[in-house]
């Protein structure tokens, strides 16, 4: 017989609301949908501008001669590539002012690259054309030379569509889970919340948190009104203390409760109470019943017994 709430009172309260954690889950999924869409016409916008701003990568590369040197003439890589890809139908004349290799002076590689107006298909076929013919020592000017290929620059392109769905995927839908969970308990909430404060009877056992002592008959699973009212008369009958039990004056048990009538007094509000009472009351019990009781008479009795007895109990039917 504790104010503390159990694991049944919190399903209790979560499947009385169940309309509006249900609706906090769809507006979650509007709102993680919103977030995405946002997310990714702005990732796209940004991928556009570099796009815009910036050469197409094809491969990158350290070359060495036959003594073991490093090479940086790029201008002659650049003759050796053009006629090279000359031969191949995928690669026409008026591209050849778009392609180019320079030497980096800092990582000491070639970059082959073309202009942002060539299309995407032409230096994927460029790269895949030029670094197998390379391997396979189809280009003379390489038969002696020694090439390494700086595989990080052209991985983020080699990497398969199925592979880079699969990565994001597995993160997002981990992330996505735990965001629309997280949502729907706090919307839900809120909204029950919200809605709770503007009822005026008291439906739930988390509306009488003010209350030192709850003894809560419907986690006791008794619905039929009988039921109830035993319960309440063995609470009632329990001990020998004299006891003011205090019954709202539209409750459906105040004619059908049964007790020792020298030891208990019924009455309806202890702030209408003018008269002396029969007993002195070790203990008052403030019979409370779901979406019945009022709050405002439920709060009313709660202040004045908590100054009347050094007892205040409360029984939730």
């Amino acid at each position: 017989m504790d104010n503390k709430y159990t694991f049944q009172n919190i399903y209790l309260y979560l499947k009385k609301n169940l309309k509006f954690y249900a609706l906090s889950f769809f507006l979650s999924l509007a709102i993680l949908f919103g977030l995405f869409l946002y997310s990714n016409t702005t990732e796209k916008r940004q991928t556009e501008i570099e796009n815009n701003s910036t050469n197409k990568t094809v491969f990158s590369f350290i070359l060495e001669n036959e003594q073991g040197n490093l090479m940086n003439n790029s201008g002659a890589l650049t003759q050796v590539f053009t006629t090279e890809l000359s031969k191949t139908s995928f690669f026409p004349k008026d591209t050849e002012s778009n392609f180019n290799v320079l030497y980096d002076d800092k990582s000491n590689s070639f970059q082959v690259f073309f202009d942002n107006s060539v299309k995407n298909s032409v230096v994927s076929e460029t790269r895949n054309y030029l670094t197998s013919a390379i391997e396979q020592k189809k280009i003379g000017f390489f038969a002696s030379k020694k090439i390494y290929f700086i595989n990080e620059n052209i991985s983020s392109e080699n990497i398969s569509s199925e592979d880079q769905s699969t990565g994001f995927n597995k993160k997002m839908l981990v992330l996505a889970i735990g965001v629309i969970f997280v949502l729907t308990l706090l919307l839900g909430t809120l909204l029950a919340s919200y809605f709770e404060k503007k009822k005026k009877t008291i439906s739930h056992k988390f509306n009488l948190a003010n209350s030192e002592m709850i003894i809560d008959i419907n986690s006791l699973k008794a619905k039929m009104k009988e039921n109830k009212i035993s319960i309440i008369n063995s609470i009632v009958r329990g001990n020998q203390k004299n006891k003011l039990i205090i019954v709202a004056g539209n409750s459906e048990f105040k004619d059908l409760l049964s007790f020792n009538e020298t030891k208990n007094f019924v009455i309806l509000d202890l702030g209408d109470l003018k008269a002396e009472l029969p007993i002195q009351p070790e203990e008052i019990v403030i019979i409370c019943e779901q979406n019945r009781t009022e709050k405002i008479w439920y709060n009313r009795q709660i202040e004045l017994a908590k100054n009347s007895a050094n007892t205040v109990k409360v029984i939730f039917a």
